[in-house]
């Protein structure tokens, strides 16, 4: 901080101030999380017309949900439940003077195809177990208005609580995608298998 604003700022004030920062907002995202009706589904977008928009999606709209166990200090091991919500753009192909197609190896190496690319991204956690994470995920759908976008992905490994919220929670036009790793995974097993 010191260097960026020539300004001498010990690590606890800026500990500090940034606990003040973060704690107000998560009372906001806490509140609007209990005032998620119960029976919310995604059909009942004017429901959760409370929260305000922030970066609403329209065309393309991409969520993926995931856990992990994280150790604590105080608690031993502890679900974390997470969703992330992205728009989907695709870039036009870039071409050389000649009219050919380049490509980045970099791009093809992190597997990206066809200019895709997910921007404006959002994440929205929770340190708990299914039912304490479905009220952050409404929260999120909401926020970024993905019920309302034209397209939307999920792409998600196979357990079987993802794809329970997604149906649950996503419109039914939704096209549901196994992630890479678990998709070939689930191929290595059917190729033992057979």
């Amino acid at each position: 901080m010191g260097r960026l604003s020539r300004i001498g700022i010990s690590d606890s004030t800026v500990w500090r101030h940034h606990k003040e920062v973060t704690s107000q907002l998560e009372a906001l995202l806490e509140k609007e999380e209990q005032e998620v009706p119960p029976y919310v589904l995604w059909k009942d977008v004017g429901a959760m017309a409370w929260i305000l928009p922030e970066e609403p999606i329209k065309a393309h709209a991409s969520v993926s949900i995931d856990g992990v166990k994280i150790l604590t200090r105080e608690e031993g091991y502890r679900e974390v439940k997470m969703v992330s919500v992205s728009e989907v753009v695709v870039e036009p192909e870039r071409t050389t003077q000649g009219g050919e197609e380049t490509r980045d190896s970099a791009d093809e190496e992190r597997g990206r195809q066809d200019g895709i690319k997910l921007t404006t991204h959002s994440y929205r956690a929770v340190l708990g177990d299914k039912a304490a994470f479905v009220p952050a995920l409404k929260g999120e759908l909401a926020r970024r208005r993905v019920a309302q976008a034209d397209k939307i992905s999920t792409v998600n490994d196979g357990a079987g609580w993802i794809w329970d919220l997604t149906q649950k929670y996503l419109p039914e036009r939704r096209v549901e995608i196994l992630d890479w790793p678990h998709a070939v995974e689930n191929l290595a097993k059917a190729g033992k298998a057979g």
